[in-house]
């Protein structure tokens, strides 16, 4: 069964349309305008949809095969000290990014 479906008018700038009119230039299939627009907004709904939870055993798992292969792409001539704490700061990521993480608990303090 076919979902119902609505036609409105809708305004744009002509920049905008520029510019949409540049990115579905780039697609192979060269969507129409109204395709791609179509394609941009359900793009743009799906990144403010929450993503779904890891299981603790799937990061852990992550977390393992992270470390293992840092371990094996790392430089061994540095002291062990000094190589768990570069893994560290690659495993945690920047904090610039774990500060935009929301499914990670922030900060105390």
């Amino acid at each position: 069964m076919a979902k119902k479906s609505e036609s409105f008018v809708m305004r744009f700038n002509v920049d905008m349309l520029e510019r949409i009119d540049d990115w579905r230039r780039k697609k192979r299939d060269l969507p129409s305008r109204s395709a791609a627009i179509l394609r941009l907004v359900e793009v743009g709904l799906a990144v403010g949809q929450p993503q779904r939870k890891t299981s603790r055993k799937a990061a852990a798992k992550a977390r393992e095969m992270a470390s293992q292969e840092i371990d094996r792409l790392g430089n061994a001539s540095l002291p062990a000290e000094e190589r768990e704490r570069r893994k560290r700061r690659l495993t945690k990521g920047p904090s610039e990014f774990r500060d935009m993480r929301e499914d990670a608990p922030k900060p105390k303090g």
